[in-house]
């Protein structure tokens, strides 16, 4: 018979042996988690400099070239610009983006190019427009009071701003509760002088520095 003392032993090399295999798989196991995490990285890493490098850097000289005024230099003469500000989570701004949403027919049929105002980035709302007005990101603070000025209004707060096709600001609506209602909205767009025999021509190219 097999001793006591024989019988721990041949136990305990046992287990040994299941602690080293698996100590040894979770090893290699770790070992590929980890290069897979880092060729992700990487992967993610490069993709972001595709992106970062597509942004140019964006100077007060070129801001100023472009937006002082017109405000929208490269609508100017086409399409009339209504500009949506206000934080993400102010329920005002989703209730105007529906009112919007329910008449992108009509907003259409008005030449108007969709424009959000948030933060420090400022570009056409693709859902509402597609005029090929691509706007201005990561505007620091002294750039962001800029195109606050022109737009005569504070990208923080909740407010609607139309720009007319001559590139000129128009209207501002800040109403202190309740969104704007579109009829107003559309008799101020009506009301738009037209430029030449009022036909439309297409947008200057998406080159300006600061644009994507």
């Amino acid at each position: 018979m097999i001793g006591t003392s024989a019988l721990k032993r041949a136990v305990a090399g046992i287990c040994l042996g299941w602690i080293l295999l698996v100590c040894a798989d979770t090893g290699f196991a770790t070992t590929r988690l980890a290069k897979e995490k880092q060729q992700a990285r990487a992967a993610a890493a490069a993709e972001d400099g595709q992106k970062t490098s597509a942004i140019q850097p964006l100077s007060m000289d070129d801001l100023r070239a472009q937006s002082n005024p017109p405000v929208f230099k490269s609508l100017q003469g086409a399409y009339s610009a209504i500009v949506l500000t206000g934080e993400p989570n102010e329920p005002r701004v989703e209730g105007q983006m529906q009112v919007f949403r329910d008449n992108k027919d009509a907003l259409a049929g008005r030449a108007v190019a969709m424009i959000r105002f948030l933060h420090d980035d400022l570009d056409e709302i693709d859902e509402l427009s597609r005029y090929n007005y691509r706007g201005w990101y990561r505007m620091n603070a002294e750039q962001q009071r800029f195109m606050e000025r022109q737009l005569g209004t504070d990208n923080n707060v909740f407010s609607v701003v139309l720009v007319g096709r001559d590139g000129v600001l128009a209207q501002v609506w800040m109403p202190p509760e309740g969104i704007v209602p579109i009829g107003e909205i559309f008799s101020a767009l009506d009301s738009q002088p037209r430029t030449g025999a009022g036909a439309l021509k297409t947008p200057e190219s998406k080159t300006d520095a600061g644009r994507r």
